[in-house]
């Protein structure tokens, strides 16, 4: 298993959530989105295109990895990776580029 990439991909989720997080809560609020449904695609659809958008553009991660990103990104990245430093032991990127370092 290799810890630095799902620690990659879960940080890039991370940031794109926030953002991803606010476009949804606009659209929610200018399209005047109330039906469970509809909220729930948008929310994917947005939520996936900034993930994968926001890796593509800021990492050196393939297409795929991108996908992943996306997906979690929708799926709640903060949770996962709490979830997975927890159980797995993950670092956080400042503790793994210091131990590269020395």
């Amino acid at each position: 298993m290799n810890i630095e990439l799902i620690t990659q991909i879960l940080v890039l989720a991370i940031a794109s959530t926030f953002i991803s997080t606010q476009l949804i809560q606009r659209a929610k609020e200018n399209f005047n989105i109330k039906n469970t449904i509809a909220l729930a695609i948008t929310s994917l659809i947005i939520s996936f295109t900034i993930g994968f958008l926001f890796t593509i553009s800021f990492s050196e991660l393939d297409i795929k990895m991108a996908c992943w990103v996306g997906t979690i990104c929708y799926a709640g990245a903060e949770i996962i990776y709490q979830n997975f430093k927890e159980k797995l032991g993950l670092k956080s990127l400042t503790e793994l580029e210091k131990e590269e370092s020395e």
